[in-house]
């Protein structure tokens, strides 16, 4: 059984979405629902939906729990840093958002801390690649350069 802020990744179709190998925290769990574990995966998809408003729209699905395989459980003790604050929690409600306000000076719940965590990751993964690609077009110039410099000498 998933908890809220549990990191998974699907293991089959979601909801006959192909969203194998993606990982996501769980956002919402609606007891009795064929589809019941609400899953943010931390991106926009063309399928994706809010999971009942908790989190943006587009990054979620839900899906059943055949579906999800547990990767990181949320009662894994966490270490919260912020100014002269350090805290280890342990069986940390994420639902309790009074407790993550205070804990982390800041206004976000676990699972939108998870979700900012996993765009920030995205994207310097993205901007990795983009600065690879400047890096060889330069080596690319130079060398087109270095053409240039034999045809000018003759």
């Amino acid at each position: 059984m998933f908890k809220i802020g549990d990191k998974v990744k699907a293991i089959k179709c979601v909801d006959e979405v192909d969203l194998i190998g993606m990982e996501g925290v769980v956002c919402n769990i609606q007891e009795g629902k064929k589809l019941s574990i609400g899953v943010n995966f931390g991106k926009f998809f063309g399928q994706g939906h809010t999971c009942d408003n908790t989190c943006p729209s587009g990054f979620g699905r839900y899906g059943k729990e055949c579906e999800f395989e547990l990767i990181e459980p949320i009662d894994k003790p966490l270490t919260v840093k912020g100014g002269e604050m350090e805290t280890e929690l342990k069986n940390f409600s994420p639902s309790n958002l009074a407790q993550a306000k205070k804990l982390a000076e800041e206004e976000l719940s676990l699972t939108e801390i998870n979700t900012a965590k996993a765009v920030y990751l995205d994207l310097a993964k993205k901007k990795k690649e983009q600065e690879n690609k400047i890096k060889d077009a330069n080596k690319e110039i130079k060398e087109l350069d270095k053409q240039l410099n034999v045809f000018r000498v003759k």
